[in-house]
């Protein structure tokens, strides 16, 4: 049945979740319920709800990150589909009417997501196909065999939580979202790799949304780290992809352990460069930087030359913890 459920998370999104909200209840394929997860907001996300307040099912929860905002939706939703849609993302009428036609007609797919424009805060179009032309930057100048999204979503590009469209089942089936992951990035990549390891994803080479790209990043290292850990563990069947796991892992650490090392944090270094070793012990950078890190002199001269004479910017160790 063509009954979708659609899930938004919101932290703080009093400035936004108005217009999320008018584009679903503006779609030509109606959804078949909205449920709002209100993470914790401390704005007037609550009150921008209030004209909306007959139209959607709507749980507040204490702040605990957009993984367990998402599985409480997930709980509750009684539709067979799950749309989610970020607060501050817009969908174009057509985007469930769209999905469905392409569900009839391919009734085999359970993993369906589509490409996305890039907008500004005033909702002005600054790229549209944002996802297909980034993915063929990709291609063109990147070994997709060594590309962590390529092995995850079988060559496509990354499935942006508001352009899929997936079965319940399959989500329940994967576990859902991961709520080790507190802060709000790599969550999604964990949870579409393990739907995608049960069902197929299919990528519709369309703009369905209006996807409004974040000033600033979130401090995403410790995310990253988690998610390389439980691609290794998806991956646990396959030594190719768990190959190109293990190598981003050794490159991970390796950063991390010339971050320290660069911040005179020396026994941090230490322990970091070892696990990069551990899993590239053909690293010569890292190994030449492991010794540096024993010698006093060398390794504050090493400090000095990278941040003062190179200018090179390396994230503090508090961003690493």
């Amino acid at each position: 049945m063509d009954r979708a459920s659609v899930v938004m998370p919101v932290f703080n999104g009093e400035r936004f979740i108005s217009d999320a909200l008018r584009s679903v209840f503006s779609q030509t394929h109606p959804a078949f319920e909205v449920i709002v997860v209100d993470d914790g907001s401390t704005d007037r996300t609550r009150q921008a709800l209030e004209p909306f307040a007959d139209r959607v099912r709507y749980f507040y929860q204490p702040n605990r990150g957009a993984a367990q905002a998402r599985n409480r939706g997930l709980d509750a939703a009684q539709g067979e589909w799950i749309a989610f849609l970020d607060a501050d993302d817009v969908w174009y009428p057509e985007k469930l009417a769209v999905q469905f036609d392409y569900l009839r007609e391919h009734p085999e797919v359970r993993f369906l997501y589509s490409d996305l424009a890039v907008c500004d805060d005033n909702g002005t179009v600054l790229q549209t196909d944002a996802l297909r032309t980034q993915w063929e930057a990709e291609r063109a100048t990147r070994n997709l065999n060594l590309n962590l999204i390529s092995l995850a979503f079988n060559g496509q590009p990354f499935p942006h939580p508001s352009t899929v469209l997936i079965k319940k089942d399959v989500l329940i089936q994967a576990g859902g979202f991961n709520p080790a992951f507190r802060r709000n990035y790599h969550e999604d990549f964990e949870a579409f790799a393990k739907a995608a390891h049960i069902s197929t994803p299919h990528f519709m080479p369309r703009t369905l949304i209006k996807y409004r790209r974040p000033s600033r990043r979130p401090l995403a290292d410790q995310n990253f780290l988690l998610l390389l850990r439980g691609l290794y563990e998806l991956w646990r069947d396959d030594p190719v992809k768990q190959n190109v796991v293990r190598q981003s892992l050794a490159c991970h650490y390796a950063k991390r352990g010339q971050g320290y090392l660069c911040s005179r944090s020396y026994g941090q270094a230490r322990e970091c460069l070892a696990l990069a070793l551990s899993y590239n012990p053909s690293d010569r950078h890292a190994r030449r930087r492991r010794l540096v890190s024993h010698l006093p002199l060398v390794r504050d001269f090493y400090a000095f030359w990278q941040v003062r004479v190179r200018g090179k910017v390396f994230a503090p160790p508090s961003e690493f913890s």
